[in-house]
Order: C-alpha cells, then structure tokens, then sequence
C-alpha cells in the first residue's frame, strides 16, 4: 500500500480548471493502492456525492474538501465583477480546507454558500472561517497563494502576518504548510522562506500536488481548455507537472524539501 495519499486534487467540477472526471481520480487512487483521497474542487463541493460514493465502493478513504479563497482583513474586499483571475489572486488568499467527518463536512458546505453570497468573486471572511474551523484541517502556502506569493517577492513581513492571521483562526494543530513543486518560479523564490519560518513557528508540513488531469501528457490539452476561461493560464499550469501522479514520483519530484516528509 502507497504511502503517500493526495490531498489537493481538483475534477471537471471546478470548470475549465481540470480534466479530471471522478472515475479518474478513483481510478488512479486505486491504481497506485492509495488507501485514501481527497476531492478539493474550487468554490463548490458539487462532486462531493459522487465522490463519495464511489470511493467508498473501490475501498478508498474519500477525504471531502474544498479550496475556497479568504479575505484574511476584518473588512471585506470590495470584490468587482470585472476582475481578472490574477487580480483578485492578488487581493485575497487561496487555502484548501478538510473536513474532520460529518461535522467538517457541514462546516463546509456552509462555508461555501458563505462564499457565494459575497460577491461575484466568492471569498469567505477570516471570522468565517474561525467559526467553522473547529472539524477542519486548513492547508495553506500552496502555488495558487498569496502567502507564497508574498515569500516570493521577499516580502516577508506581511507574509508572516498573513500567516498568524490563519494560525490564529484555526485550532492548534489543523493548519499545515501545503508544499508543492510544479517548478514554477513562485514556488523556488517562495518556498525557502516558507520552510524556515513554519521550522520557526513549528507548524507541521504536508506534500501535495495541485493535481489537474490524469497524466502528464495531458498538460497541453489541459492548458488549452483553461486558456478559455484563464487568459493567464501558461502562466499558472505552464508544464506537465499538475497530473495526479503516484507516491514514488511524489517523493522523486519534492527534492526541493531539505528531508523527507509524508502527509499526516
């Protein structure tokens, strides 16, 4: 059995962002005897049913997620219709959140209807997030982020600031530093900054990948199809490194980690 399970994955739910039907992903869990996986599709949970059911059926461990965007101010961003995927990237944090059973599955669901009546661009508010953070796990850094982003541009004052913020709306122990290496220069400029202050805050570490099609071969077609929504898409998926990949190519990938490490 795989000792490495995926916990950043989105299927054709999140629309023109993947490829991944849920029989892919199940297929492949099942494929590299993973004994779990999670669904994390973009603002919705539309998959979640689904998902569940069939994950259930090949005996996999269905992990129920989603990756919402958060305004980390006490005052919320004045969202406008008319922003682009990288202005309101700039303007609010992407975190990716786990539920912890049935009480974490109901956090999100009401979590995600918060963030639809917010605006056109959905976003929650850091206060909702501390009230439903109880069952959930949070990740937090990944390549979509503006906490990376921030460690990338060496701006690491309002990094670490971003960083408490989510700290302190969450229960001690369910944030982790998602940890991703697609090769993109966010990611080799931000990621060492990252590393050593979660070293210094003692805030545990989990290995992912933004997973977005089934195999590497198929990041041209990928790219092409969320090029119809995404403008920007070259530059957010810009290589085949976004496939839903097996354990052994997860640790091969990760030699930018200084140790070995594997997802709680």
């Amino acid at each position: 059995m795989a000792d490495f399970v995926h916990l950043h994955v989105h299927s054709a739910y999140t629309f023109r962002e993947s490829l991944l039907r849920i029989e892919d992903l199940i297929e492949a869990a099942a494929a590299y005897e993973m004994p779990a996986i999670a669904l994390t599709d973009t603002n919705g949970m539309y998959g979640a049913v689904s998902f569940y059911r069939q994950a259930k059926a090949h005996g996999i461990a269905p992990v129920l997620g989603c990756q919402l965007q958060i305004d980390l101010r006490m005052q919320a961003v004045e969202a406008s219709a008319a922003w682009t995927r990288m202005e309101w990237r700039r303007e609010l944090e992407t975190i990716v959140l786990l539920a912890r059973g049935l009480p974490g599955y109901r956090a999100l669901t009401r979590l995600v209807t918060l963030a639809r009546e917010h605006g056109p661009v959905p976003f929650i508010r850091i206060d909702d997030l501390s009230a439903h953070a109880t069952d959930l796990i949070c990740l937090i850094g990944g390549g979509e982020s503006r906490l990376l982003a921030q460690f990338a541009a060496g701006d690491a004052q309002a990094a670490e600031a971003s960083l408490q913020t989510l700290l302190n709306a969450c229960p001690a122990g369910q944030v982790y530093i998602d940890v991703q290496d697609h090769q993109r220069s966010v990611e080799r400029q931000g990621l060492p900054s990252l590393l050593r202050v979660a070293r210094l805050w003692d805030v545990p570490l989990v290995a992912t990948n933004d997973a977005r099609y089934r195999f590497p071969e198929d990041a041209a077609l990928h790219r092409a199809y969320a090029a119809l929504d995404h403008p920007d898409a070259e530059d957010v998926w810009p290589n085949d490194r976004f496939a839903l990949v097996s354990a052994d190519e997860m640790r091969r990938g990760l030699r930018i980690c200084p140790k070995p490490f594997k997802t709680q």
